[in-house]
């Protein structure tokens, strides 16, 4: 599962995190929202 997944629902912090969880990073959500803001992901 990477984030070039297609066909997902999920999109931004959320998809991220889940992508992290499944590759067994142990890692919550606030982080993940933090860094996701400081790097403004929309704009890649």
């Amino acid at each position: 599962m990477g984030l070039e997944s297609g066909g997902s629902t999920t999109y931004g912090c959320p998809r991220i995190h889940a992508v992290l969880v499944a590759e067994g990073e142990r890692v919550s959500r606030k982080p993940v929202v933090r860094l996701t803001r400081k790097l403004d992901t929309r704009r890649a």
